[in-house]
Protein backbone atom coordinates (compact mmCIF):
# COMPACT_ATOMS: atom_id res chain seq x y z
CA UNK A 1 0.00 0.00 0.00
CA UNK A 2 1.03 3.37 -1.20
CA UNK A 3 -1.26 6.12 0.04
CA UNK A 4 -0.60 6.18 3.69
CA UNK A 5 -2.47 9.99 3.31
CA UNK A 6 -1.11 10.77 0.29
CA UNK A 7 -3.24 12.31 -1.99
CA UNK A 8 -4.32 11.44 -5.67
CA UNK A 9 -5.28 14.23 -7.78
CA UNK A 10 -8.32 13.83 -10.25
CA UNK A 11 -8.32 16.27 -13.34
CA UNK A 12 -11.61 16.98 -15.37
CA UNK A 13 -11.33 19.56 -18.54
CA UNK A 14 -14.46 20.67 -19.87
CA UNK A 15 -15.89 23.03 -22.51
CA UNK A 16 -19.55 24.01 -22.79
CA UNK A 17 -20.60 20.36 -21.27
CA UNK A 18 -23.60 21.67 -19.06
CA UNK A 19 -25.42 18.50 -20.20
CA UNK A 20 -22.98 16.38 -18.66
CA UNK A 21 -20.61 17.96 -16.55
CA UNK A 22 -23.10 17.77 -13.16
CA UNK A 23 -22.52 13.91 -13.37
CA UNK A 24 -18.85 13.68 -13.41
CA UNK A 25 -18.69 15.89 -10.43
CA UNK A 26 -21.06 13.93 -8.34
CA UNK A 27 -18.60 10.68 -8.75
CA UNK A 28 -16.12 12.37 -7.27
CA UNK A 29 -16.92 14.74 -4.82
CA UNK A 30 -17.41 13.35 -1.24
CA UNK A 31 -15.66 9.92 -1.78
CA UNK A 32 -12.44 9.98 -0.01
CA UNK A 33 -10.84 13.19 1.97
CA UNK A 34 -7.10 12.19 0.42
CA UNK A 35 -8.36 13.57 -2.53
CA UNK A 36 -7.84 16.53 -4.86
CA UNK A 37 -9.93 17.33 -7.25
CA UNK A 38 -9.33 19.96 -10.38
CA UNK A 39 -11.77 21.10 -12.82
CA UNK A 40 -10.04 22.99 -15.99
CA UNK A 41 -13.21 24.84 -18.05
CA UNK A 42 -12.30 26.25 -21.56
CA UNK A 43 -13.94 29.44 -21.28
CA UNK A 44 -17.63 27.33 -21.99
CA UNK A 45 -20.06 29.79 -23.25
CA UNK A 46 -23.28 27.71 -21.94
CA UNK A 47 -23.78 27.29 -18.30
CA UNK A 48 -20.98 24.99 -17.65
CA UNK A 49 -18.74 27.10 -15.24
CA UNK A 50 -22.09 28.11 -13.00
CA UNK A 51 -22.70 24.29 -13.04
CA UNK A 52 -18.96 23.57 -11.87
CA UNK A 53 -19.19 26.75 -9.78
CA UNK A 54 -22.31 25.03 -7.74
CA UNK A 55 -19.52 22.57 -5.84
CA UNK A 56 -16.60 25.10 -5.49
CA UNK A 57 -16.83 24.56 -1.63
CA UNK A 58 -15.65 20.78 -2.69
CA UNK A 59 -13.99 21.64 -5.89
CA UNK A 60 -9.67 22.01 -4.74
CA UNK A 61 -8.91 24.23 -7.71
CA UNK A 62 -11.32 25.52 -10.43
CA UNK A 63 -9.72 27.18 -13.94
CA UNK A 64 -11.91 28.58 -16.45
CA UNK A 65 -10.06 30.10 -19.30
CA UNK A 66 -9.12 29.88 -22.85
CA UNK A 67 -6.79 27.17 -23.95
CA UNK A 68 -5.04 26.03 -26.87
CA UNK A 69 -7.15 22.76 -26.81
CA UNK A 70 -7.45 19.42 -24.81
CA UNK A 71 -3.95 18.44 -24.01
CA UNK A 72 -3.24 21.94 -22.97
CA UNK A 73 -5.86 22.39 -20.45
CA UNK A 74 -4.70 18.70 -19.31
CA UNK A 75 -1.36 20.09 -18.95
CA UNK A 76 -2.87 22.88 -16.55
CA UNK A 77 -4.25 20.42 -14.39
CA UNK A 78 -1.13 18.63 -14.10
CA UNK A 79 0.85 21.77 -13.27
CA UNK A 80 -1.02 22.27 -10.30
CA UNK A 81 -1.65 19.02 -9.36
CA UNK A 82 -0.17 17.83 -5.86
CA UNK A 83 -1.62 14.23 -5.39
CA UNK A 84 1.14 11.42 -5.91
CA UNK A 85 -1.10 10.28 -8.81
CA UNK A 86 -2.84 11.48 -11.24
CA UNK A 87 -5.98 10.17 -13.05
CA UNK A 88 -8.18 12.58 -15.89
CA UNK A 89 -11.96 12.00 -16.17
CA UNK A 90 -13.35 13.95 -19.42
CA UNK A 91 -16.66 15.81 -19.11
CA UNK A 92 -19.97 12.94 -18.85
CA UNK A 93 -17.24 10.59 -17.62
CA UNK A 94 -17.54 8.76 -14.33
CA UNK A 95 -15.48 6.69 -11.98
CA UNK A 96 -17.00 3.66 -10.30
CA UNK A 97 -15.60 1.95 -7.13
CA UNK A 98 -13.42 0.24 -8.43
CA UNK A 99 -11.15 3.32 -8.88
CA UNK A 100 -11.64 4.32 -5.53
CA UNK A 101 -10.85 0.87 -4.05
CA UNK A 102 -7.81 0.43 -6.48
CA UNK A 103 -5.90 3.94 -4.84
CA UNK A 104 -6.03 1.73 -1.53
CA UNK A 105 -3.99 -1.42 -3.37
CA UNK A 106 -1.19 0.77 -5.34
CA UNK A 107 1.73 -0.62 -4.83
CA UNK A 108 5.31 1.05 -4.63
CA UNK A 109 6.79 -0.43 -7.48
CA UNK A 110 3.95 1.14 -9.90
CA UNK A 111 4.48 3.72 -11.82
CA UNK A 112 1.29 2.93 -14.22
CA UNK A 113 -1.90 1.28 -13.04
CA UNK A 114 -5.11 1.01 -15.87
CA UNK A 115 -7.86 -1.15 -15.85
CA UNK A 116 -11.23 -1.70 -17.87
CA UNK A 117 -14.01 1.20 -18.60
CA UNK A 118 -17.83 0.61 -19.61
CA UNK A 119 -18.89 2.32 -22.32
CA UNK A 120 -22.26 3.36 -23.33
CA UNK A 121 -23.32 6.17 -25.95
CA UNK A 122 -26.78 7.82 -26.64
CA UNK A 123 -29.62 5.03 -26.70
CA UNK A 124 -26.72 2.21 -26.51
CA UNK A 125 -26.75 0.11 -23.44
CA UNK A 126 -23.25 0.88 -21.21
CA UNK A 127 -20.88 -2.48 -22.03
CA UNK A 128 -17.72 -3.36 -20.36
CA UNK A 129 -14.51 -2.77 -22.50
CA UNK A 130 -11.28 -4.35 -21.57
CA UNK A 131 -8.27 -3.22 -22.65
CA UNK A 132 -5.63 -4.71 -25.46
CA UNK A 133 -2.76 -6.81 -24.85
CA UNK A 134 -0.06 -4.09 -23.63
CA UNK A 135 2.37 -4.44 -26.08
CA UNK A 136 -0.10 -3.22 -29.12
CA UNK A 137 0.62 0.10 -27.81
CA UNK A 138 3.47 0.04 -30.33
CA UNK A 139 0.82 0.33 -32.77
CA UNK A 140 -2.22 1.52 -31.02
CA UNK A 141 -3.76 2.98 -27.74
CA UNK A 142 -4.35 -0.09 -26.03
CA UNK A 143 -6.20 1.16 -22.80
CA UNK A 144 -9.03 3.41 -22.48
CA UNK A 145 -7.02 7.16 -20.57
CA UNK A 146 -10.26 7.64 -18.38
CA UNK A 147 -8.98 3.86 -16.70
CA UNK A 148 -5.36 5.00 -16.02
CA UNK A 149 -3.53 5.51 -12.62
CA UNK A 150 0.01 7.52 -13.31
CA UNK A 151 2.43 8.85 -10.81
CA UNK A 152 2.52 12.92 -11.02
CA UNK A 153 6.83 12.20 -11.22
CA UNK A 154 5.99 10.21 -14.55
CA UNK A 155 5.56 13.58 -16.35
CA UNK A 156 8.79 15.04 -15.01
CA UNK A 157 10.30 11.84 -16.21
CA UNK A 158 8.50 11.53 -19.96
CA UNK A 159 7.54 15.52 -19.98
CA UNK A 160 3.65 16.77 -20.67
CA UNK A 161 1.16 16.11 -23.44
CA UNK A 162 2.37 17.25 -26.87
CA UNK A 163 0.25 19.82 -27.63
CA UNK A 164 1.32 19.30 -31.81
CA UNK A 165 -1.29 15.97 -31.23
CA UNK A 166 -4.96 17.50 -31.34
CA UNK A 167 -6.28 14.32 -30.40
CA UNK A 168 -3.89 11.80 -29.80
CA UNK A 169 -1.74 13.33 -27.21
CA UNK A 170 -2.50 11.03 -24.42
CA UNK A 171 -1.68 8.02 -27.10
CA UNK A 172 1.87 9.93 -26.95
CA UNK A 173 2.45 10.42 -23.74
CA UNK A 174 1.68 6.47 -22.72
CA UNK A 175 3.77 5.55 -25.72
CA UNK A 176 6.61 7.70 -24.71
CA UNK A 177 6.11 6.46 -21.16
CA UNK A 178 6.45 2.70 -22.35
CA UNK A 179 9.23 2.92 -24.44
CA UNK A 180 11.45 4.49 -21.25
CA UNK A 181 10.82 1.51 -19.86
CA UNK A 182 7.97 2.48 -17.12
CA UNK A 183 6.25 0.01 -15.29
CA UNK A 184 2.87 -0.33 -16.36
CA UNK A 185 0.30 -2.80 -14.37
CA UNK A 186 -3.36 -4.12 -15.73
CA UNK A 187 -5.92 -4.32 -12.66
CA UNK A 188 -8.64 -6.47 -13.97
CA UNK A 189 -11.62 -4.51 -12.81
CA UNK A 190 -13.69 -1.56 -13.90
CA UNK A 191 -12.35 2.13 -13.01
CA UNK A 192 -14.82 4.08 -14.63
CA UNK A 193 -17.56 4.81 -17.39
CA UNK A 194 -16.94 5.96 -20.87
CA UNK A 195 -19.49 8.24 -22.44
CA UNK A 196 -19.15 8.02 -26.37
CA UNK A 197 -18.13 11.02 -28.49
CA UNK A 198 -14.90 11.84 -26.98
CA UNK A 199 -12.47 14.49 -29.17
CA UNK A 200 -10.70 11.22 -30.35
CA UNK A 201 -13.55 9.27 -31.57
CA UNK A 202 -15.44 12.58 -33.32
CA UNK A 203 -12.08 12.95 -35.34
CA UNK A 204 -11.48 9.54 -35.73
CA UNK A 205 -9.95 10.19 -39.36
CA UNK A 206 -7.18 12.46 -37.61
CA UNK A 207 -6.90 10.65 -34.46
CA UNK A 208 -5.90 7.75 -36.82
CA UNK A 209 -3.24 10.39 -38.58
CA UNK A 210 -1.80 11.73 -35.91
CA UNK A 211 -1.09 8.43 -34.61
CA UNK A 212 0.76 7.05 -37.04
CA UNK A 213 3.03 10.18 -36.97
CA UNK A 214 3.11 9.56 -33.00
CA UNK A 215 4.67 5.97 -33.72
CA UNK A 216 6.82 7.12 -36.34
CA UNK A 217 9.00 9.81 -33.76
CA UNK A 218 8.70 7.28 -30.85
CA UNK A 219 9.71 4.14 -32.48
CA UNK A 220 12.06 5.32 -35.24
CA UNK A 221 15.55 3.95 -33.66
CA UNK A 222 14.43 3.18 -30.29
CA UNK A 223 16.58 0.52 -28.95
CA UNK A 224 13.86 -0.37 -26.52
CA UNK A 225 11.83 -2.01 -29.79
CA UNK A 226 15.50 -3.43 -31.35
CA UNK A 227 13.82 -6.84 -30.30
CA UNK A 228 10.23 -6.27 -31.54
CA UNK A 229 9.66 -7.79 -34.58
CA UNK A 230 8.85 -4.48 -36.49
CA UNK A 231 7.46 -5.58 -39.64
CA UNK A 232 4.79 -7.07 -37.67
CA UNK A 233 3.97 -3.66 -35.75
CA UNK A 234 3.45 -2.08 -39.24
CA UNK A 235 1.13 -4.74 -40.07
CA UNK A 236 -0.39 -4.21 -37.01
CA UNK A 237 -0.41 -0.79 -37.73
CA UNK A 238 -1.88 -0.77 -41.37
CA UNK A 239 -4.83 -3.23 -39.99
CA UNK A 240 -5.67 -0.78 -37.46
CA UNK A 241 -5.30 2.04 -40.13
CA UNK A 242 -7.76 0.18 -42.47
CA UNK A 243 -10.77 0.07 -39.67
CA UNK A 244 -10.55 3.80 -39.49
CA UNK A 245 -11.11 4.09 -43.34
CA UNK A 246 -13.82 1.81 -43.32
CA UNK A 247 -15.46 3.60 -40.61
CA UNK A 248 -14.66 6.89 -42.44
CA UNK A 249 -16.19 5.26 -45.45
CA UNK A 250 -19.35 3.99 -43.61
CA UNK A 251 -19.77 6.74 -42.02
CA UNK A 252 -20.77 9.12 -45.17
CA UNK A 253 -23.54 6.66 -45.45
CA UNK A 254 -22.44 5.59 -49.30
CA UNK A 255 -19.42 3.04 -48.47
CA UNK A 256 -18.27 3.93 -52.28
CA UNK A 257 -14.76 2.37 -52.02
CA UNK A 258 -15.93 -0.48 -50.14
CA UNK A 259 -19.11 -1.40 -52.29
CA UNK A 260 -17.13 -0.98 -55.46
CA UNK A 261 -14.79 -3.52 -54.07
CA UNK A 262 -17.54 -5.77 -53.13
CA UNK A 263 -19.66 -5.75 -56.58
CA UNK A 264 -16.09 -6.39 -58.35
CA UNK A 265 -16.05 -9.60 -56.18
CA UNK A 266 -19.42 -10.48 -57.06
CA UNK A 267 -18.91 -10.09 -60.64
CA UNK A 268 -15.87 -12.39 -60.71
CA UNK A 269 -17.94 -14.68 -59.13
CA UNK A 270 -20.75 -14.24 -61.03
CA UNK A 271 -23.43 -13.40 -58.21
CA UNK A 272 -26.35 -11.17 -57.91
CA UNK A 273 -26.83 -10.56 -54.32
CA UNK A 274 -25.05 -11.14 -51.11
CA UNK A 275 -25.81 -12.29 -47.35
CA UNK A 276 -25.04 -10.42 -44.32
CA UNK A 277 -23.94 -11.83 -41.29
CA UNK A 278 -23.95 -9.48 -38.40
CA UNK A 279 -26.59 -6.70 -37.62
CA UNK A 280 -24.32 -4.82 -34.89
CA UNK A 281 -23.31 -1.23 -35.54
CA UNK A 282 -21.05 -1.82 -38.46
CA UNK A 283 -23.60 -4.35 -40.02
CA UNK A 284 -26.18 -1.69 -39.65
CA UNK A 285 -24.19 1.15 -41.51
CA UNK A 286 -22.92 -1.37 -44.16
CA UNK A 287 -26.42 -2.68 -44.36
CA UNK A 288 -27.77 1.40 -45.16
CA UNK A 289 -24.56 1.57 -47.84
CA UNK A 290 -25.42 -1.60 -49.39
CA UNK A 291 -29.02 -0.17 -49.72
CA UNK A 292 -28.04 3.52 -51.10
CA UNK A 293 -25.80 1.36 -53.68
CA UNK A 294 -28.86 -1.14 -55.22
CA UNK A 295 -26.93 -3.84 -53.84
CA UNK A 296 -29.30 -6.99 -53.63
CA UNK A 297 -29.33 -8.23 -49.59
CA UNK A 298 -31.36 -11.20 -49.54
CA UNK A 299 -30.28 -12.54 -46.09
CA UNK A 300 -29.28 -10.96 -42.92
CA UNK A 301 -28.40 -13.25 -40.33
CA UNK A 302 -28.10 -12.27 -36.95
CA UNK A 303 -28.14 -14.27 -33.35
CA UNK A 304 -29.76 -11.84 -31.29
CA UNK A 305 -32.54 -11.00 -33.92
CA UNK A 306 -36.08 -11.52 -33.78
CA UNK A 307 -38.28 -12.38 -36.42
CA UNK A 308 -38.43 -9.08 -38.64
CA UNK A 309 -37.49 -7.36 -41.84
CA UNK A 310 -35.10 -4.85 -43.03
CA UNK A 311 -36.30 -3.66 -46.61
CA UNK A 312 -38.02 -6.54 -47.04
CA UNK A 313 -35.30 -9.50 -46.52
CA UNK A 314 -36.26 -11.31 -43.20
CA UNK A 315 -33.63 -11.45 -40.51
CA UNK A 316 -32.96 -15.04 -39.33
CA UNK A 317 -31.82 -16.07 -36.62
CA UNK A 318 -27.90 -18.05 -36.26
CA UNK A 319 -27.02 -20.67 -38.56
CA UNK A 320 -29.88 -20.29 -41.32
CA UNK A 321 -31.09 -23.10 -43.49
CA UNK A 322 -31.74 -20.92 -46.07
CA UNK A 323 -27.88 -20.56 -46.65
CA UNK A 324 -27.61 -24.62 -47.04
CA UNK A 325 -26.40 -24.51 -50.60
CA UNK A 326 -26.44 -20.23 -51.18
CA UNK A 327 -25.51 -18.86 -54.51
CA UNK A 328 -23.84 -15.65 -52.97
CA UNK A 329 -21.00 -13.79 -51.18
CA UNK A 330 -21.42 -14.62 -47.18
CA UNK A 331 -20.44 -10.54 -45.47
CA UNK A 332 -19.43 -11.29 -41.88
CA UNK A 333 -19.87 -7.46 -40.78
CA UNK A 334 -18.04 -8.02 -37.18
CA UNK A 335 -14.98 -6.34 -36.72
CA UNK A 336 -13.73 -8.54 -33.67
CA UNK A 337 -11.47 -11.25 -34.66
CA UNK A 338 -12.20 -14.24 -32.32
CA UNK A 339 -15.78 -13.79 -33.19
CA UNK A 340 -15.09 -13.66 -36.93
CA UNK A 341 -12.93 -16.88 -36.73
CA UNK A 342 -15.98 -18.27 -34.91
CA UNK A 343 -17.99 -17.61 -37.83
CA UNK A 344 -16.43 -18.40 -40.50
CA UNK A 345 -15.76 -21.90 -39.23
CA UNK A 346 -19.16 -22.27 -38.14
CA UNK A 347 -20.23 -21.74 -41.87
CA UNK A 348 -17.76 -24.09 -43.14
CA UNK A 349 -18.74 -26.96 -40.55
CA UNK A 350 -22.22 -26.31 -41.13
CA UNK A 351 -22.89 -25.77 -44.70
CA UNK A 352 -19.40 -26.03 -47.19
CA UNK A 353 -16.29 -24.83 -47.52
CA UNK A 354 -16.77 -23.82 -50.81
CA UNK A 355 -18.99 -21.53 -49.68
CA UNK A 356 -17.89 -17.56 -50.45
CA UNK A 357 -17.21 -15.87 -47.34
CA UNK A 358 -15.87 -11.68 -47.28
CA UNK A 359 -15.65 -10.06 -43.78
CA UNK A 360 -15.66 -5.94 -43.74
CA UNK A 361 -11.44 -6.02 -42.89
CA UNK A 362 -10.66 -8.42 -45.86
CA UNK A 363 -13.10 -6.07 -47.97
CA UNK A 364 -11.49 -2.77 -46.61
CA UNK A 365 -7.74 -4.14 -46.96
CA UNK A 366 -8.39 -4.75 -50.99
CA UNK A 367 -10.23 -1.12 -50.81
CA UNK A 368 -7.68 0.58 -49.68
CA UNK A 369 -4.73 -1.86 -50.19
CA UNK A 370 -3.04 1.21 -52.49
CA UNK A 371 -3.20 3.15 -49.19
CA UNK A 372 -1.84 0.66 -47.31
CA UNK A 373 1.41 -0.07 -49.45
CA UNK A 374 2.04 3.51 -49.44
CA UNK A 375 2.15 3.68 -45.69
CA UNK A 376 3.84 0.34 -45.12
CA UNK A 377 6.91 1.79 -47.27
CA UNK A 378 6.50 4.88 -45.61
CA UNK A 379 7.38 3.39 -42.32
CA UNK A 380 9.62 1.13 -43.34
CA UNK A 381 11.65 4.13 -44.69
CA UNK A 382 11.24 5.70 -41.78
CA UNK A 383 12.74 2.93 -39.39
CA UNK A 384 16.59 1.94 -38.82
Amino acid sequence: MVFMGKKATIITVCLNAEETIERTIQSVIGRRSDLEYIVIDGSSTDHTIDIVRKYEDQIDVIISEQDQGIYDAMNKGVERASGDWISFLNSGDTYYDGYYEMLDQIETTDEIVYGNITVSDVGIKAKESKPFAQNEILFRMFCCHQAVIARKDLFEKVGFFDGRYRVAADYDWLLRAYLSGCRFRYEDRVFAHYLGGGVSEKNYTKYSDESVKIIRSNLRNNKRIEDVEYSKVISDLCDWKIMFRIRADLDDGKGERLIRTLEKEMQVAGYKGVALWGLGKWGMRFAGCLIENKVPIEHFIDRRAVEAEIVGARIVSEYPECLRGYKGIIVVSSIDERIVEEIKNSIKQEYSDETQILTLQEIGKKAFEEETVKLMEYLKREHG
